[in-house]
């Protein structure tokens, strides 16, 4: 069973790839987003999908270094070992929903956002937060 997962980030510049897997059309982006976590705090690089439907909506409205929300199930999480020897690790998500959303004006602090174009099953609660990822 695939956990659930909201994110929030930016599109990767030159991350945006169509491709057809097994008959079917998808688009893949890779999301940049920061995390909070373990005592630590760090960027993660997390590559979401996009199929059937939420595909063609995702192509219409997601450009490079969009600022989104996404909320889908992760299909897989790969650890690995930084360049310094921690370890480190990112995820592989199955969009189910995104959000097209006012760029803030700074990644680090936040900034005031506003719900842009929302696509998807989920429609996103107001008061909910996407800073931390929710584990």
């Amino acid at each position: 069973m695939a956990t659930s997962i909201s994110l929030k980030g930016f599109v990767a510049q030159g991350s945006i790839e169509y491709k057809e897997i097994n008959n079917q059309q998808m688009m893949e982006i890779t999301l940049k987003t920061k995390f909070r976590g373990f005592g630590e705090t760090g960027i993660m690089f997390n590559k979401i999908s996009f199929w059937g439907k939420l595909k063609e909506l995702a192509a219409q409205s997601i450009k490079e270094d969009s600022f989104l929300r996404i909320d889908g199930k992760i299909n897989y999480c790969n650890l690995y070992s930084k360049k310094t020897g921690e370890p480190g690790f990112n995820f592989t998500v199955k969009a189910e929903s995104f959000d097209v959303l006012e760029k803030p004006q700074s990644f680090n602090n936040g900034g005031q956002q506003r719900q842009g174009g929302g696509w998807g099953q989920q429609q996103p609660s107001s008061n909910q937060n996407y800073d931390e990822v929710p584990f």
